[in-house]
């Protein structure tokens, strides 16, 4: 009697799940943190072993319940595991089959990899890497929450405060916006500045907003706490146009009263918000095209003279100049950028009773950055080269890596949130994704048309923005790479 079409799906269900069950290939693996560590005893999975059954087999070793509650991302060989344990081990089969092959002076052809199957490991164990993820999620993105409008030329620059409350916006009608964030309307217009506005930045405690213009002047602007009635004061920083601004960090100085700005005069200073310089960096023979205040003392710039180069943020003396690229260096990013800009402000929004308290959480939150790479910071510098170098300028002037892959000139660099990853984007017209461990490269993103300008990540390290000359700005899913099918175009 022929079976319905009900029952027919029922019994090619019961089929796929024996078959699955059959599958009695195993693999014995250990389960290791960032560090190496072991985390309990070998055991002997299944291959097809699924991140989430990898997530509740770790969670069932760990004694601490607050441990059990965050969800872990699992690597093999630094390839993260996204589908199944065997499709890594798989592809690691056959990367080994191909190197043995060229090794050997043999031709590989596409179909001899085709014809491989899979073999388990044996007497070997799996080492299997696992990292804590970020406990929330970001919203997902399905559509733009709203437009901006009022700028009569193009828009050049664009910053959040610290605690997301407002953000600042400057282009090309030499005016600064401040927009409310809960309403998307504008708080208040900022017209002082007689050129373009290229450069806008917060003080870590939302209390300053310093912005540069094309004409080297710079305007400290204070507000009445609740980012209203904004007061300028304006000064002649530089003999060329301002290239980049950057704030001390809030657990390096409780008052967020010092910055540093750069300029295409080859200079950087060091002023206090009251307008006073306190002293000059000299030492760069072209445009000075970022600088970034770190945490550990040090100011960091970067210049069209091909060098990076490191400061004593109390003296304003040399520390050292990191040497290696063939052009300039348009770029900087720190593993720490994130901590440092947003201070105290987090996702948990807590509300502090005192300075003191804010300090220390904004140095709580700096150190548990750095523990990652051994408690100290990582830089990065992007060229006109095409490539990036990694660098930890605390322990050494050689880079810990070179990073090539890009076809085009570097524009921008971010950190992942969670210190994991290192985004780029390229004239080259893609985005890629880096080990921020070791420079080592992970993924590319293709789908834009023409440069990609900036990047910038999703707080929770899941997401990635885009935004490229081909007036769009795309969504990509992390680590899978995929286009989340969120492209803004802009006319």
């Amino acid at each position: 009697m022929p079976l319905r079409k009900r029952q027919r799906r029922e019994v090619v269900h019961t089929a796929t799940e024996e078959e699955e069950m059959q599958d009695d290939q195993k693999v014995l693996v250990r389960l290791v943190d960032e560090n190496g560590q072991p985390t309990g005893s070998q055991i002997l999975l299944p291959v097809g072993a699924t991140p989430k059954q990898l997530d509740e087999i770790l969670c069932s070793m760990f004694e601490d319940e607050e441990l059990r509650t965050i969800p872990y991302a699992f690597f093999i060989n630094g390839n993260q595991v996204n589908e199944s344990v065997k499709d890594n081990l798989f592809a690691q089969q056959k990367e080994d089959f191909i190197n043995k092959m060229l090794k050997e002076g043999r031709r590989v052809r596409p179909q001899d990899v085709e014809r491989l199957e899979f073999e388990p490991p044996e007497e070997t164990v799996v080492s299997i890497m696992f990292k804590p993820q970020a406990v929330f999620r970001v919203r997902p993105v399905t559509r733009c929450a709203g437009t901006l409008d009022g700028h009569s030329e193009a828009v050049l620059v664009v910053s959040f405060s610290p605690d997301s409350q407002v953000l600042a916006t400057g282009g090309g009608d030499k005016e600064i916006r401040i927009w409310d964030m809960a309403t998307l309307c504008p708080n208040q217009e900022l017209t002082q500045h007689s050129s373009w506005v290229q450069v806008l930045a917060w003080s870590p405690d939302g209390k300053y907003l310093v912005s540069g213009s094309k004409d080297g002047i710079i305007i400290i602007w204070t507000h009445d706490g609740e980012y209203a009635n904004f007061k300028g004061k304006k000064h002649k920083a530089h003999n060329n146009y301002v290239s980049h601004v950057s704030f001390e960090p809030l657990h390096k100085n409780p008052k967020c009263d010092r910055f540093v700005s750069a300029s295409k005069d080859a200079s950087l200073k060091v002023w206090s918000t009251t307008g006073s310089i306190q002293f000059s960096l000299t030492g760069h023979q072209s445009c000075v095209t970022c600088v970034k205040w770190g945490g550990e003392d040090r100011i960091y710039s970067s210049s069209q003279d091909r060098t990076v180069i490191v400061w004593d943020a109390i003296t304003g003396a040399q520390r050292c100049v990191l040497k290696g690229h063939a052009h300039w260096v348009n770029f900087l990013a720190l593993s720490t950028d994130l901590a440092i800009r947003t201070g105290a402000f987090d996702h948990e929004e807590r509300k502090f009773s005192s300075r003191e308290e804010m300090c220390e959480h904004a140095k709580s939150r700096y150190e548990a950055v750095v523990a990652r790479f051994g408690n100290s910071e990582r830089l990065v510098s992007g060229s006109d080269d095409n490539t990036m170098f990694l660098w930890n300028p605390k322990e050494t002037v050689k880079s810990i890596g070179r990073m090539t892959g890009h076809q085009g000139a570097i524009f921008h660099i971010q950190f992942s949130p969670d210190g994991t990853m290192i985004a780029s984007c390229s004239a080259d017209k893609s985005v890629k994704l880096w080990n921020a461990n070791d420079g080592s490269f992970i993924t590319t993103f293709r789908g834009h048309v023409a440069p990609v300008y900036h990047v910038s990540w999703s707080l929770d390290s899941r997401m990635l923005v885009s935004g490229s000359r081909d007036a769009t700005v795309k969504l990509w899913s992390i680590p899978r790479g995929v286009d989340r099918g969120l492209t803004r175009s802009f006319g």
